[in-house]
């Protein structure tokens, strides 16, 4: 299942994956310095998309605007967003941070299950 393939790969994302931006990432103070120093290096580390950091309140929403087409749009997308939810979890120390809501452009899954589990809490609606 394509976005099964997405979600594995997302959900195994550490620093080393995104090499010296990853590492510097390690030494930022808080989720949103590291969020916006990956969104700053982005042009030059990948090309698969843009990462937008947007706050209202104590409310956070992290957008992921890809620029790769269908089929492989939405395996990436999944892949990118697993990959925030485990890379913000693991520099934050917190393998339970409350991730609220995720959507995705791109139709369900056959199998949305793993989606649900990594997101936990979130209500994952494709």
């Amino acid at each position: 299942q394509a976005g099964d393939i997405g979600v594995c790969i997302g959900s195994n994302f550490k620093p080393g994956t995104f090499g010296l931006v990853g590492f510097a990432c390690m030494f930022c103070e808080t989720l949103r310095q590291a969020i916006q120093l990956n969104s700053h290096y982005q042009p030059i580390t990948q090309q698969f998309g843009t990462t937008t950091l947007e706050e209202s309140g104590d409310k956070a929403s992290l957008c992921w605007q890809s620029s790769i087409d269908e089929p492989c749009g939405a395996v990436i997308d999944q892949a990118v967003m697993a990959g925030y939810a485990s890379f913000g979890r693991w520099l934050a120390w917190n393998p339970h941070l409350t991730i609220e809501r995720v959507e995705f452009a791109h139709p369900e899954p056959q199998r949305i299950e793993q989606i649900q589990t990594l997101f936990a809490s979130a209500r994952a609606r494709a």
